[in-house]
């Protein structure tokens, strides 16, 4: 339905022929391949979380290596880009850095340090 008013909002000033079909475009329904891990630190998931332990918030940088499924993480003391950051080099400079680095484009990982 977005799609239809999406559209509709710009066919109404439409004059160009490259404009006209770039508008009609098809929906796209396949989906995209993941990115295989083909050896330990070619790809890394990256993910922070915040956990509840005795009353507490607990800030937790969790690591997983695609390929060997071995998980790894660091305790933070907030949820600044910047101490998200210094976390993640420390654990870089333990354990070389990935090739592929995949975060899910939250705050912590995309604001400015």
């Amino acid at each position: 339905m977005v799609r239809d008013k999406i559209k509709l909002l710009f066919k109404q000033d439409l004059h160009c022929v490259e404009c006209t079909q770039a508008a009609d475009l098809p929906r796209t329904s396949a989906t995209r391949k993941p990115i295989p891990a083909a050896y330990p630190n070619g790809r890394w998931g990256k993910d922070y979380e915040k956990r509840w332990y005795l009353a507490k918030g607990i800030n937790i940088l969790n690591i997983v290596d695609c390929y060997s499924r071995f998980a790894f993480g660091a305790f933070t003391k907030g949820k600044t880009a910047r101490e998200i950051a210094q976390s993640s080099l420390r654990l870089i400079h333990l354990y070389d850095p990935p090739r592929i680095l995949k975060t899910d484009n939250g705050k912590e990982f995309n604001s400015c340090c």
